[in-house]
Parts: C-alpha cells; sequence; structure tokens
C-alpha cells in the first residue's frame, strides 16, 4: 500500500488501516506543482505520543529516492485536533513530468509506482497518472475451506476498519473529463477510497486494475497574480531546503 513509499513514513505503518490520507496535487500551465499528503489517525495509543522530531528524523536522501522529482520538501507539520493526530507533509516539483513514486525495490531495482505525463493542446490541459498508489499484491490461491475463507475476509476488512484515502488533482482549468476518478468538480478531480470499497482481498483487486487516470481541462483561470503567488512559495520553498534538508539528514543520522 501507500505507506510503504516515504521512509520518513515508517513510523505510521502499524495504524495504515485506520489512518486517513489525504493526498492533494496542483499543477499550474507550466506543469510545476505542490504535493501535500495529510495523514489523520484517531489521538491515542501510540500516534498520540507522534512529536515533530519524529517527523523529521527522515533520512532525505531515501525520501529522494521513493519519491523522485522533488524540487523541495518544507517542514511536516504535526497538529492535535478533535480527537486525532494530523500529519501534513509538503512539497514542490518544477516538472510534474519528472515526478515519480518508486516501489519497494532498492536501487536499479526499483519501479515507478506511480507516474505522470501533462501535456498542453491549444488552451486546453491533460495529466494522465500512470499506476495506482493503493495498488498491492494479493496472492493468488485456490479456494480453501469456507469458514476459514471466512475468517480470511474478516481479517482483511478488519485491517482496513476506518481506513480512507482521497486523491485531489487540481488542474490549471475547469475539469471536463476524468477518467479513472470518481468524481469532478470544478478544476479539481478526486479519486476516493473507503473502508466499504476495501471488504474483502477480492475488493484490492479491483484497485489493482485501476492502473491508469486521466483528467483534462479547458484554458487556464488562473490569474497572473496567483501564478506569482505560487512561484514566490515555490522560490521560497527551494531557497529554505538546503538547510532543512541538512537538519533532517542530521537528525536521520541520529536514529
Amino acid at each position: 500500500m501507500l505507506l510503504r513509499r516515504p521512509a520518513v513514513l515508517a513510523l505510521l505503518l502499524a495504524f495504515s488501516g485506520c489512518m486517513k490520507i489525504r493526498e492533494d496535487l496542483i499543477v499550474l500551465p507550466d506543469g510545476s506543482g505542490r504535493l501535500t499528503f495529510t495523514f489523520s489517525i484517531a489521538n491515542r495509543g501510540e500516534a498520540a505520543g507522534f512529536t515533530e522530531a519524529e517527523l523529521m528524523s527522515g533520512d532525505p536522501d531515501e525520501i529522494a529516492e521513493k519519491v523522485r522529482g522533488l524540487a523541495a520538501m518544507t517542514r511536516p507539520v504535526l497538529e492535535k485536533a478533535d480527537g486525532e493526530v494530523r500529519i501534513r507533509m509538503t512539497a514542490y516539483f518544477d516538472d510534474v513530468n519528472a515526478l515519480k513514486f518508486m516501489d519497494d525495490g532498492e536501487g536499479e531495482k526499483a519501479k515507478p509506482k506511480q507516474e505522470f505525463r501533462f501535456r498542453k493542446t491549444g488552451e486546453a490541459f491533460t495529466l494522465e497518472l500512470l499506476g495506482n498508489l493503493l495498488a498491492d499484491e494479493v496472492p493468488e490461491r485456490a479456494p480453501g475451506d469456507p469458514e476459514r475463507e471466512k475468517q480470511k475476509e474478516e481479517m482483511f476488512k478488519a485491517m482496513f476498519a476506518g481506513f480512507g484515502f482521497r486523491n485531489d488533482v487540481k488542474m490549471p482549468g475547469t475539469v471536463t473529463e476524468a477518467d479513472g476518478f470518481t468524481s469532478k468538480a470544478g478544476r479539481v478531480a478526486s479519486y476516493r477510497v473507503e473502508e466499504k470499497d476495501l471488504q474483502k482481498p477480492a475488493d484490492q483487486k479491483k484497485i489493482n486494475a485501476l492502473t491508469r487516470f486521466k483528467v483534462s481541462c479547458g484554458k487556464s483561470e488562473m490569474s497572473d497574480a496567483e501564478l506569482a503567488d505560487f512561484r514566490k512559495e515555490l522560490d521560497q520553498a527551494k531557497a529554505a531546503w538546503p538547510e532543512l534538508r541538512k537538519e533532517m539528514k542530521k537528525k536521520s543520522e541520529r536514529k
């Protein structure tokens, strides 16, 4: 599943089933943009003890190896409110075509889990997402004892109790086509997977089969002021990244 990718999130693996994950991807007309992950977990048990210092101990080199094409990251933010622990991680990219989420392979064995193709045709824009971050291997097994199969389904169901995933892709203009996504509104195409969608192993196979998403939009509706504000935000993040990277690297070496 998704949480195996960025090494900085290893401490969250035990909570992947009861976690709600939101991925926000914003793409500008020139292909640059911002990627934000927000993880929400019930504020109890080990999750209640999470600290920003732990989040800062992720090795930036490992992150860059697993999420390629990033131009900068910002400091992780941890909030505790409404009975939840919320962790927000933000990164920026200069070209979404270079952005890749890699699988669990090491070094040259690593392959893209998800990559992107962005293009402009006339005044319209199209973004393709190749691969699915929620895809996971489901071993093929011959049906066994009915009672045992029922137990397996119950275990699978329990594993994803409280789970939720939402991926919002915001385009430069109003979305006209959203293949593979579950909904679209304005400039945003959304893909959602809830607890009800993962009740048995066969449901995971359905997710695995969805390996291509395509969203198209019309003419950019972003004003010059909006574009300038984002360019300033991106430049500030890139300027601050070298020092933040050093800090993260130093803390990761103390683990």
